[in-house]
């Protein structure tokens, strides 16, 4: 919908082809969302509007629409899904009004708050640009994985060339052998990123980060001594050492109200979820998986997780997941839960656990934290 540039037109085809009790459906980045978590780089030229549910409201009735229902989602950083339909033919959901409070609330209509939101991008700017330049001192080698739009726009606001950056990886064979817009950055294939020796890979698309240092060629790339910088909300660096791959992250509502909670885990293709409950100080695990990775969301409860690389058994990390927090493991990863009082989890898999293929894919190894 932000990249429709002829509304009143749209609204005048919709009004021909909706059915009386018919409902249209829109899905948006959340403008709370981009401000509140410094998302600048979703800012170019296809997006024409930044959209907020207010202002929606407002145009909807121009016409004698009316938003009824509006549900909040994690993709994209933060998105909004609103529900319209013609005037006077849907109960209006609470959820309209308590977005609407939401927004009041958060004072994103108000000139102080994105003057404040400009002030936080140009440092944002600084100190992304600040790194690069300290790393390009020591003689790192940096590159871009992934080359999406919103890439763009953080290159050429922060004027990175490719002095700065040498290139940009794609799995996309439409972009190619091309150039980043302004910054004339080339963009060629993933691989490069292992045959260059690349120091430092900036993931541009961080709406998709998980996904991304999970696939293979990030894996080995992590696996060699490579980091991932995560540019947007805020700056952070991956690093193999850490968890061979694997991260754990807290997991927040996508969407709350006085219904209750919904939660997004996973943006993958999943063949299995299940629900695995675990007394306190018994042990699951002690293998690995070479093709399905594999996302745990505790429920409840806590554990000790061991990892370590399936070529090298010895070198073990532990992490402490907690409720509310899930565990993303990849292929090739040995681990060990030790649930720390009785827990629960959610187990989401690649792979399927249907007849033998899960024990097909499931490789025995004891492990132990000497450390």
């Amino acid at each position: 919908f932000a990249h429709i540039d002829d509304k009143e037109g749209f609204m005048e085809s919709l009004e021909l082809v909706l059915d009386e009790r018919g409902v249209f459906v829109m899905e948006a980045p959340y403008l709370v969302n981009l401000i509140d978590n410094l998302e600048y780089d979703t800012i170019y030229l296809d997006h024409l509007e930044y959209l907020s549910l207010r202002p929606l409201v407002k145009f909807f009735e121009r016409y004698n629409f009316e938003v009824f229902d509006v549900e909040k989602y994690d993709i994209h950083g933060s998105s909004i899904r609103v529900f319209v339909s013609r005037k006077g033919v849907k109960e209006i959901d609470r959820s309209v009004n308590d977005m609407l409070d939401f927004e009041k609330e958060k004072g994103i209509y108000k000139k102080e708050i994105l003057d404040k939101f400009s002030e936080d991008v140009n440092k944002h700017r600084k100190e992304f640009v600040d790194l690069l330049s300290d790393l390009k001192k020591q003689g790192k080698r940096i590159a871009g994985v992934s080359a999406p739009a919103k890439g763009n726009t953080l290159l050429n606001y922060c004027k990175l060339d490719s002095h700065d950056i040498e290139f940009m990886t794609e799995k996309s064979k439409i972009k190619l052998g091309h150039y980043t817009p302004g910054m004339h950055i080339p963009i060629i294939s993933e691989e490069r990123l292992l045959e260059e020796e690349i120091d430092y890979g900036i993931i541009f698309a961080w709406n998709f980060f998980d996904e991304i240092v999970n696939n293979e060629i990030s894996k080995k790339f992590l696996k060699g001594g490579g980091k991932f910088i995560k540019p947007i909300p805020k700056i952070t660096i991956m690093e193999n050492e850490n968890l061979f791959g694997a991260s754990v992250k807290k997991i927040d509502p996508a969407f709350m109200d006085e219904r209750g909670v919904i939660v997004d885990f996973v943006n993958a293709d999943l063949k299995h979820v299940g629900m695995i409950t675990t007394e306190e100080k018994v042990v699951r695990g002690n293998h690995y998986h070479k093709k399905s990775n594999q996302y745990t969301y505790i429920l409840s409860g806590s554990f000790e997780v061991l990892l370590a690389p399936s070529d090298q058994p010895a070198n073990v990390k532990k992490v402490v997941v907690r409720a509310g927090e899930m565990i993303s493991i990849p292929a090739g990863v040995i681990h060990q839960f030790k649930a720390i009082e009785r827990s629960v989890m959610i187990e989401m898999d690649t792979e399927s656990r249907e007849g033998n293929e899960y024990e097909d894919d499931l490789f025995r190894v004891n492990i132990e934290y000497n450390q």
